[in-house]
């Protein structure tokens, strides 16, 4: 397994929080990209501790919770993928580089996962809309719904999309600096 930056950060931050099952995580899992992640992960932890025949599984107890883990994060990564399957996907394309990551529409939330990075700006908003490309418009496009200000440039997060917006019909998320008027960058959204 590769240790990446934003990996090894948010184990720090878990570790001094004291806990990797808090408030935080709890609401973290909600979010299917997150979830699959975090699981696989875990599982992979598991995984590879019997591998290595590290010391710790020569203790039976603790043989024991390994093997517990294991399963219980098998049966929550296929829970997460089956989640996500009933939503619509994306990876942000970005000609400069501003933005990129994954997304997830599902019902009326749409999900970042925790790829997600964005390069700050003065009002940076999100958008749905039903055009395909938004590089072929001049966005934002009249079907464009302005989701509001993106929470946090980084990492794991979601936002809320009014009950009266209709989902169905929505292709891609977009990144919009609204002061600049310059986008970042878009999700065309599929099954």
């Amino acid at each position: 397994m590769r240790i990446t930056p934003l990996l090894t950060l948010s184990a720090l931050l878990l570790t001094a929080c004291g806990t990797t099952t808090g408030a935080l995580q709890k609401d973290n899992l909600k979010n299917p990209l997150y979830a699959a992640q975090y699981y696989a992960d875990l599982t992979e932890r598991m995984v590879n501790l019997e591998l290595q025949k590290d010391p710790v599984t020569k203790d039976a107890r603790k043989k024991a919770i390994i093997d517990q883990t294991r399963k219980n994060g098998v049966a929550n990564e296929q829970r997460a993928a089956s989640v996500k399957a009933q939503g619509q996907e994306g990876t942000f394309v970005s000609d400069s580089g501003l933005v990129r990551g994954e997304v997830l529409l599902l019902k009326h939330t749409l999900f970042f996962g925790v790829d997600f990075a964005a390069v700050p700006g003065p009002e940076l908003h999100v958008f749905v809309s039903t055009v395909l490309d938004p590089r072929d418009v001049r966005f934002p496009d009249s079907t464009a719904v302005d989701l509001g200000p993106l929470p946090d440039v980084f990492g794991a997060q979601s936002m809320s999309i009014a009950e009266t917006a209709d989902l169905s019909k929505m292709r891609s998320a977009v990144l919009h600096d609204v002061k600049l008027g310059q986008m970042y960058g878009f999700a065309q959204l599929s099954k």
